[in-house]
């Protein structure tokens, strides 16, 4: 009766001990799984930026999220292929596209935890004259997006998304590789991107973003 209690005794501590481990994991890969999706929807916003930027080799930019980036973000994230066009050329190289402002604000919170106006976008114009894809403000004040839809003879690829534990949040890297499309092999990565996130009840995806930077590695 006694080797029967200290068997029992044995077996509802493992039992304690595996009930007790298991959520931490659990938790972790969840948390992974959720930050994932939150910086999955920069990755236009990314391409604004390597594209506005034309960074030389070994530069790098940290980014400020004041207003006007969180509302150029949260507007990038919109579906192009499902939003209505309100200009094109006629040689249909480029285009200029209506944004809601619900949509700005509503994924400005989801992406920091903050509803950004869509009036904070910046002023300016469909022309390209600041990339190949952006977020403005027409001299209406409607919000709009720019996008060159020609060739560009440029692949953007994001080959790999790191995620560490950094404090009480974590840190996100991804691996980009952004050049002609015939240098686009044998994984090469010529550009990082890392973001800070939190945990924050802000956001339906549990977590924000306070910061990002971009490093061009190699040509």
């Amino acid at each position: 009766e006694i080797h029967m209690k200290k068997a029992l005794g044995f077996v509802m501590v493992l039992i304690m001990t595996v009930c007790l481990a298991a959520p931490n994991g659990a938790e972790a890969a969840s948390a992974k799984t959720s930050i994932k999706k939150l910086v999955k929807n920069m990755r236009s916003y990314e391409y604004s930026l390597i594209t506005e930027m034309n960074l030389m080799t070994g530069e790098g930019y940290d980014i400020l999220f004041d207003n006007e980036h969180m509302a150029q973000a949260a507007a990038l994230t919109t579906d192009l292929m499902k939003a209505k066009a309100v200009k094109s050329n006629d040689g249909g190289f480029d285009a200029v596209y209506a944004v809601s402002s619900s949509k700005v604000k509503k994924m400005s919170k989801k992406l920091f935890g903050t509803a950004v106006s869509y009036k904070k976008l910046p002023k300016g114009k469909g022309d390209g004259s600041r990339g190949l894809l952006y977020a403005y403000r027409d001299s209406k004040g409607k919000p709009r997006i720019y996008c060159w839809e020609g060739e560009t003879d440029c692949d953007f690829e994001t080959r790999s998304v790191t995620i560490t534990k950094s404090g009480k949040g974590y840190k996100v890297t991804k691996a980009i590789f952004y050049g002609h499309w015939g240098e686009n092999k044998d994984n090469k990565v010529n550009y990082g991107i890392t973001y800070s996130v939190v945990p924050s009840d802000a956001s339906s995806y549990g977590y924000v973003i306070t910061e990002m930077s971009i490093k061009r590695f190699a040509d």
